[in-house]
């Protein structure tokens, strides 16, 4: 029974630790992402705006914006597919940087932002959009595996302590 309070205990713990974490971010204050469309190409260019919302002065390194792939990857096995493993990762990541260190002052601020998809973002991943590329997806799904990237156009301000960052999902294909 000791073991059960033990556990109920440090689950408190960890919520309690995320909960002082999370209002501590949301107190500096929050970043705004717009964009000029949600859907791109290889080539394309990513257009939008990263809006600073803070609530007081902050002393920051940097304000950056980029493109972010996840992958998730689901394997089945066992009779049925009732086992499974899932990985997680990132499959690509870009950062530039909008602005440098120095004192962000308190209030709204904007930066306008331009980023390329790179031309060879998605040949370059596991499989090709090419005939072959196809059969071989196929061929996994009915094989009981499945992968994904998931894209995200990404902000954050690198601050001391916690940042301040926010990601938006786009669709690259």
């Amino acid at each position: 029974m000791d073991v059960i309070w033990y556990v109920v205990g440090g689950v408190v713990f960890i919520l309690a630790v995320v909960l002082v974490m999370w209002l501590s971010m949301k107190s500096k204050g929050r970043i705004i992402i717009q964009l000029n469309g949600y859907q791109f190409s290889p080539g394309d260019t990513i257009e939008g705006t990263v809006v600073l919302d803070l609530k007081k002065q902050v002393e920051a390194k940097a304000l950056n914006v980029g493109l972010l792939g996840m992958y998730k990857s689901t394997s089945y096995s066992g009779s049925g597919g009732l086992s499974h493993k899932t990985r997680t990762g990132k499959a690509f990541e870009f950062k530039q940087p909008l602005d440098g260190e120095k004192v962000y002052n308190l209030g709204r601020s904007s930066y306008n932002f331009k980023l390329i998809v790179p031309r060879d973002l998605l040949s370059s991943r596991a499989l090709g959009n090419d005939m072959l590329g196809t059969v071989v997806k196929s061929v996994k799904i009915l094989s009981g595996n499945m992968s994904r990237i998931d894209w995200y156009v990404t902000a954050n301000l690198e601050i001391k302590g916690l940042d301040i960052s926010k990601k938006v999902r786009v669709n690259i294909g």
